[in-house]
């Protein structure tokens, strides 16, 4: 399945589902967080991410790349919290940001 599919899931029609499951499948989400709207909200910013890149749109010129990265991470520990430490801190999308960040 695409991973498009999977964020379609959590779509207002399926707010019962997300109320049934959510828990089991965001276990690193806060409490607090612990809403469809907030989990939808963040995994549809990161589809329209990831739609730019595989469709070779530029991103360098985006806001915030480096709060998008982050946010991307934070997501990632909602559903598995420890798939983070897998990322070590040379990645590549590290050192992107950090080329960026050195404008001449």
């Amino acid at each position: 399945m695409s991973f498009g599919f999977w964020v379609s899931l959590l779509n207002s029609e399926y707010e019962t589902l997300f109320h049934k499951l959510g828990s089991r499948v965001f276990p690193g989400l806060p409490k607090s967080s612990r809403t469809r709207s907030v989990v939808s909200n963040r995994f549809n910013m990161i589809r329209q991410l990831r739609n730019r890149i595989f469709h070779f749109r530029r991103i360098w010129n985006r806001p915030d790349l480096e709060k998008d990265y982050d946010q991307i991470l934070e997501a990632i520990e909602w559903v598995n919290m420890d798939a983070r430490r897998l990322l070590l801190p040379g990645d590549s999308v590290t050192k992107f940001l950090q080329v960026l960040g050195t404008k001449p």
